[in-house]
């Protein structure tokens, strides 16, 4: 079952991720979401936080529990990515070399 949070976060991404949008506004839209988000995490924290899993991964590489979850978070959002990379492909806006 999904926690709470995991449930959030799918329907935020599906949101942002829709094919509704183009290719190129999807990718703009996380951004946005991702500025949006650091920016109110410096607002109650007076820091920048960064890519928390990314962070993670590289400061606790030797901890199996915490590199398995930043993992886990990591891919979560590899089939967004492939997808949108993929309409870009196919709509001929990237190419693939």
């Amino acid at each position: 079952m999904k926690s709470i949070r995991n449930r959030k976060a799918y329907v935020v991404c599906d949101t942002i991720f829709s094919s509704v949008s183009s290719p190129t506004e999807r990718f703009q839209n996380f951004f946005e979401y991702i500025y949006e988000t650091q920016a109110d995490l410096y607002k109650r924290t007076g820091h920048v936080c960064g890519a928390l899993p990314v962070t993670l991964r590289l400061g606790m590489a030797c901890n199996d529990e915490i590199r398995k979850k930043s993992s886990q978070i990591i891919c979560f959002y590899e089939k967004y990515y492939k997808t949108v990379l993929g309409d870009l492909i196919n709509a001929g806006d990237i190419c693939m070399l």
